[in-house]
């Protein structure tokens, strides 16, 4: 076939274009560690497709002057974490990117070659928690009894930014606390704890506090006994 050499650099060049323009692969995904939202990573599926040739008798595999020819097909495909409760999967085995269980966890970022170097994924926080102030609110502190909708703060090692979670609703706050149910990080995070984003700081004190004035009362009172006999308005 004779092809024009106006025709043939135009291939040339969008193949150069191609390759220029490929995008290199994150680092591989694999299940356990620590993976939140907004992680990155790639991860490859093989499919394969069977035909039937025409072919020479007595050759290998042909039989009535046909044989089956299989080939493999390799796609790289780039993943982030999604930033909803889901994440809380991004890292467990059964939810691989790119199979059905993995698409709860996984948004896909296009295709990738893996023959480029590995790219750095982005260490951009994770975007914003519905707050008038961005700063960071109270630690969570495992074993304390969360009231529905408390707010806490908990930095995940390996993560650069602080990520803020919010207890659920009642009765299922009386988790928030509990072993397992750790933000983020438990296994049941996601039943207790819903992800708002991430912060930085610590939250300022208000410019308007208020305060409650107690009544002056004097010297104490007896004190209380368990045995007493006590009326209405009586002070212990």
């Amino acid at each position: 076939m004779f092809v024009r050499p106006s025709a043939l650099t135009a291939i040339l060049l969008a193949a150069r274009t191609a390759r220029t323009h490929a995008a290199g692969c994150y680092p591989a995904w694999s299940s356990g560690g620590t993976v939140v939202a907004g992680t990155q990573r790639s991860n490859s599926v093989t499919t394969t497709a069977t035909t039937e040739e025409n072919c020479t008798a007595g050759t290998s595999g042909c039989v009535n002057g046909k044989k089956t020819v299989t080939t493999s097909t390799t796609t790289y495909t780039n993943y982030e974490c999604v930033s909803n409760p889901n994440s809380a999967f991004c890292g467990s085995g059964g939810y691989e990117p790119g199979t059905t269980n993995g698409n709860l966890a996984w948004t896909s970022k296009g295709t990738c070659d893996n023959n480029l170097p590995t790219v750095v994924p982005a260490s951009t926080p994770f975007a914003s928690w519905s707050s008038s102030n961005p700063g960071c609110p109270g630690a969570y502190v495992a074993g304390t009894s969360y009231a529905a909708d408390d707010v806490v703060s908990s930095s995940t090692p390996g993560m650069p930014y602080t990520r803020v979670f919010k207890c659920a609703s009642e009765p299922t706050n009386q988790f928030c606390g509990a072993s397992g149910y750790e933000p983020g990080v438990g296994m049941y995070s996601s039943n207790a704890w819903t992800e708002l984003g991430s912060c930085s700081g610590s939250l300022a004190p208000t410019d308007s506090p208020s305060f409650d004035v107690l009544k002056r009362v004097g010297g104490c009172p007896l004190e209380y006994s368990p045995s007493g006999a006590y009326t209405e308005g009586d002070e212990v």
